[in-house]
């Protein structure tokens, strides 16, 4: 299997990309740009779905179940529409199993229950699902050579009412 982070952010979260390629991911990809400035969630879906289509094929999708600065959940389920894909939120363990689907434990109001499920799917972790891998020090350093990929609107051939400002229909008065 391959992993490949995707993160829209701007280039300052290069570090971050750096940790995770040293945890073991095989290549990062950022997407960054000025014409994404002030996307809401429904246009970061759609920069964010744009992009995995030019990964494909691809069984699975991993995405946090809130993002650090509107805390939504919105945009897991959006990339899923978008992308014609099952989604399951709120999972709190996954296995793998040899010929059968994914078994996947997804916190609900009332406690967990238990799905089966087959790609291609879209999974959101919450937080308590992370029992993060340190890296070693030589994993860092050979993770600060490795290469970070850089796509643009250019390469996502995404019109200016679809993403950024023009292609919001929320925006935020207050906060």
């Amino acid at each position: 299997a391959e992993v490949v982070l995707l993160a829209m952010a701007p280039a300052s979260t290069r570090p971050v990309l750096r940790e995770a390629l040293a945890m073991g991911a095989d290549r990062a990809v950022l997407l960054s740009d000025h014409w994404f400035a002030g996307s809401d969630t429904l246009a970061t879906s759609r920069i964010l779905a744009t992009a995995i289509r030019r990964l494909e094929p691809f069984d699975l999708i991993f995405c946090g179940n809130f993002t650090l600065d509107g805390s939504t959940a919105q945009v897991p389920s959006q990339i899923a529409e978008l992308l014609g894909i099952p989604n399951i939120m709120h999972v709190s363990a996954m296995e793998f199993r040899q010929a059968q689907p994914l078994l996947v434990t997804q916190k609900i109001e009332q406690g967990l229950v238990k799905l089966e499920a087959e790609p291609p799917l879209l999974l959101s972790f919450i937080k308590e699902a992370n029992k993060p891998r340190y890296s070693s020090f030589l994993e860092i350093l050979a993770a600060e050579t490795r290469e970070i990929a850089v796509w643009t609107n250019a390469d996502l051939h995404l019109g200016a009412g679809l993403i950024g400002l023009g292609g919001s229909p929320t925006q935020m008065a207050d906060l």
